[in-house]
């Protein structure tokens, strides 16, 4: 997968003079947003064609395959998402996400950006209260849960 990075984009391993520079920390960024990338395509494969067809024999099918899939792949995909192994990682993380008692609004923005942003609109230094009432309130300024009614 490297080699294909590397025939593809040009990422600057190189300074002017030819000197690598952070590049074991490139590479592990580079990596870890393609394994990034590579999870939420697969999620997408799941909601999208697995989850919408009832049977493995039914979403195996040439009509209910996503296109640009190989076949092959697909079938790999269909095995994996009906594994034992993968149903038990989707429920602990489901059961995971069921703990968390106050979202935020805040999108896929991070806290310090979303900090940064509210800054520069409003050319103050933020507490994290402040931080937290941006993130868990809706447009009207009212708190999203319960949860985050209290904490404010």
């Amino acid at each position: 997968m490297w080699q294909l990075v590397l025939e593809k984009f040009d990422i600057g391993l190189e300074d002017e003079k030819g000197r690598e520079k952070n590049l074991k920390e490139r590479i592990k960024f580079i990596m870890e947003s393609l394994d990034k990338k590579y999870r939420n395509y697969r999620a997408r494969l799941k909601n999208t064609y697995y989850d919408t067809v009832g049977t493995d024999e039914d979403r195996l099918k040439v009509e209910n395959m996503p296109p640009n899939v190989d076949e092959n792949d697909w079938k790999w995909l269909v095995e994996y998402f009906g594994s034992t192994k993968f149903k038990a990682i989707s429920k602990r993380n489901a059961d995971n996400r069921s703990y968390q008692d106050a979202g935020h609004t805040a999108g896929t923005k991070s806290f310090a950006q979303k900090a940064e942003d509210m800054f520069n609109r409003d050319k103050v230094v933020l507490s994290m209260l402040d931080l937290y009432e941006e993130t868990h309130s809706k447009s009207d300024k009212a708190p999203i849960t319960e949860v985050a009614k209290e904490t404010m």
